[in-house]
């Protein structure tokens, strides 16, 4: 439980950044475009285990690993403000003892955590094949930027694939909740105006 606090501490206040992998975090076949990472973490483009194509993002825990790890991008919040923005993705487990999870979390110009979600209260455990999750925010006027992923928190293997980014419409239900936004510590990042490489195919 305390655990799980603190990752949800960690995501909602911006101590996970896009653009830059973490140290501590395997190197070897990273996939293009992604940052993220985690202590202990090895985390790699899998060309052997895919959803669809020719390969996914795997993240997997080693004896050393503390706390968790997580695929990690952002984009500009321009062409998503006043919408509802769902982010789709095909998540397999294997043995996972703690928990994982698709997470978004929207940011404002001087705050972070506008609105934030990261399936903790609907997360993937054990051992499931492809499975495809959601995660659903509104958007506000007020909101400068999107960060977004998958993440493992504890011991297991989890792979993901073939992830959106999309507008829906109101028809579709939000899934987490607007949080008591935090000040940003620093400037906020350079970020692109769309995402890049979701299907983990480079």
């Amino acid at each position: 439980m305390v655990a799980m606090r603190l990752l949800r501490l960690a995501l909602s206040l911006g101590l996970i950044v896009g653009g830059a992998v973490a140290s501590g975090t395997a190197r070897a076949e990273y996939p293009s475009g992604w940052g993220g990472g985690g202590k202990g973490y090895e985390m790699i483009r899998d060309t052997q285990a895919k959803h669809g194509g020719s390969a996914s993002g795997a993240i997997r825990s080693a004896a050393d690993s503390e706390g968790f790890a997580t695929f990690t991008q952002g984009v500009q919040a321009e062409k998503y403000r006043g919408k509802r923005v769902r982010l789709a993705g095909w998540i397999k487990a294997d043995g996972v003892a703690g928990w994982s999870g698709l997470w978004m979390r929207v940011d404002g110009k001087d705050k972070t955590g506008l609105a934030f979600d990261n399936m903790n209260d609907r997360a993937v455990k054990d051992t499931s094949d492809w499975t495809q999750f959601q995660v659903v925010l509104d958007v506000p006027d007020a909101a400068e930027q999107l960060y977004f992923g998958c993440l493992l928190a504890g011991k297991g293997k989890v792979w993901v694939d073939d992830m959106t980014l999309d507008i829906v419409g109101n028809d579709v239900a939000v899934t987490g909740k607007a949080v008591d936004p935090a000040p940003r510590k620093g400037e906020p990042a350079e970020l692109p105006a769309e995402p890049a490489n979701l299907d983990f195919e480079r």
